[in-house]
């Protein structure tokens, strides 16, 4: 369900990004470096929800005409494939792709433009020396540090025209940046955002990764030179004069005007010395963030609004009145985890020998959605054919498989509970 995965995922950076922002001002404060906790929180809304899509995903390999496992819908993971086919959230996943599809095919066509520009314009680059450090000048790109296996240093030629002293710091603070491998680390977000455009915590998170190796590529060179003000002034130089061409993996010496004057504050306020206290607020938005991001469950599942909720049964009678009616048809039923297939193998093994052969050795496959009633038990009490392959003899072979399955009991919160599901059974020639 990619409408609900997406979901996820961003209420999943919300903890993440407000534990990186209060992280990032306290070290910000203390003249610690901040780089890592926004790589950790770029990296940390990234890899949680797709490891748990992946880790709900795996499913043996099937054999020979065997369905694909791995299209069904997979236990343990309640609402992000078990949703109704009336919600609406099935009607939106396809244009979304779409939409996702394009901003990823957009943003590519734009960094290709500008690498295409670069690329283009490094026949015109002249080699130099400026305080000992191999340079090369370029007529508008720049200061800025270009390539990731061998970055190199490019100055606009107008910097020449800079003191001599102000110039060697725009020098020192490109190859802090390589020092730093700065570019590494903008790159990955570069490759991030094209996979994932649609998600704002990411880009809110990368932003801040950006902002975060500027200010602690000041800082460094701050300390090594120990003149501020010179240096100040020479960010503000070079802001007043730079040109908008740098392409977005190349870490440039000046940003927004904004962030040029949260980077001037940070390198001219005292700094403190990092009590317990700090240390310790800093450790616990760091264990809240993961917890936090973590302990998210994933979307439950969707459902139409129905006034009549099933409702606990009191009695034996009352209990096996429920079932009956239950078990009638098929119909939406609560539950927060969802049933376990528990013998894939057997299953494979079915699909397998129940393959019509003619049709196997014609090439000719489908997909049968079969509806399973299961108690609350485990046991498989009814199956019916929900969506037929459009072959009677395809139909017939995947009512035959489903008589194999096994499933765990589906939970609701805590309780075993009695449900509805469908499953895409797929026969094809491998």
């Amino acid at each position: 369900m990619i409408a609900a995965w997406m979901l996820y995922s961003v209420v999943v950076s919300v903890p993440v990004a407000l534990a990186a922002s209060g992280v990032g001002a306290l070290l910000r404060k203390h003249g610690i470096a901040e780089r890592f906790v926004w790589l950790g929180g770029v990296v940390a809304v990234v890899t949680i929800p797709l490891g748990t899509l992946l880790a709900a995903l795996v499913a043996p390999e099937a054999g020979p005409g065997a369905m694909s496992l791995s299209s069904a819908p997979i236990v343990g993971l309640p609402g992000l494939l078990v949703v109704p086919d009336s919600s609406m959230l099935r009607n939106v996943d396809a244009p979304l792709v779409l939409i996702w599809m394009g901003l990823t095919v957009f943003l590519s066509l734009r960094i290709v433009r500008a690498l295409v520009r670069v690329s283009v314009a490094r026949s015109r680059w002249t080699p130099d020396q400026i305080g000992g450090a191999r340079v090369w000048l370029t007529d508008d790109l720049g200061p800025a540090v270009f390539g990731l296996l061998h970055p190199r240093v490019v100055l606009p030629t107008w910097l020449r025209n800079l003191p001599r002293e102000q110039l060697d710091l725009v020098v020192l603070h490109e190859q802090e940046h390589i020092r730093s491998r700065d570019t590494w680390a903008l790159a990955l977000t570069v490759v991030l955002r094209l996979a994932l455009p649609w998600h704002v915590g990411l880009w809110y998170l990368t932003l801040g990764l950006r902002q975060a190796l500027e200010i602690d590529c000041d800082r460094r060179v701050t300390r090594a030179r120990g003149d501020v003000a010179r240096y100040g002034e020479t960010v503000l130089t070079v802001a007043r004069r730079v040109r908008s061409m740098n392409p977005p993996p190349l870490p440039a010496f000046t940003e927004s005007t904004s962030f040029i004057k949260r980077r001037l504050v940070a390198m001219t306020q005292p700094t403190r010395t990092l009590g317990r206290v700090a240390a310790a607020v800093i450790a616990v938005l760091g264990v809240f963030a993961f917890a936090a991001a973590c302990g998210i469950p994933l979307p439950t599942a969707f459902q139409d609004e129905q006034p009549d909720q099933v409702e606990i049964p009191t009695t034996a009678d009352d209990a096996a009145s429920s079932l009956r009616a239950l078990s009638a048809e098929p119909q939406f039923t609560p539950y927060t985890v969802a049933p376990s297939i528990l013998n894939r193998s057997e299953v494979v093994q079915a699909m397998g020998r129940e393959y019509p052969p003619l049709l196997r050795d014609a090439g000719v496959g489908g997909t049968v959605r079969v509806y399973f009633f299961i108690d609350q038990d485990g046991r498989v009490q009814d199956r019916r054919v929900d969506v037929s392959s459009g072959h009677a003899a395809i139909d017939d072979a995947a009512l035959a498989v489903a008589e194999v399955y096994e499933f765990s009991p589906a939970l609701n919160r805590d309780q075993k509970v009695p449900v509805w599901v469908s499953f895409p059974i797929t026969f094809q020639v491998r």
